[in-house]
């Protein structure tokens, strides 16, 4: 049982490895791909664009006083808190 599970694992490993190592011109074994060291083959300055702009948004949407104002629960001083609901 021991023997198969290794020659299972094995086998994994090679289809595994052969994905990995297939470049666009050949496939080989010990040819390895290359990991490019540029930052724009990481990141993408559109959508770093589109999620600063969002937080952006966010952030101003928390501060701008839109809605209207609702009183909470009584506190223990008889006191009621405005709250501005604009969701």
């Amino acid at each position: 049982m021991f023997v198969f599970l290794k020659s299972c694992k094995l086998i994994i490993q090679i289809v595994v490895s052969d994905k990995f190592t297939c470049l666009q011109s050949s496939c080989n074994l010990y040819q390895l791909p290359t990991i490019p060291c540029t930052l724009t083959a990481y990141v993408d300055l559109e959508s770093v664009m589109v999620v600063t702009g969002w937080i952006m948004l966010q952030a101003l949407l928390a501060v701008v006083p839109i809605g209207f104002v609702t009183f909470g629960p009584t506190l223990a001083d008889g006191k009621r808190l405005p709250y501005r609901n604009n969701g």
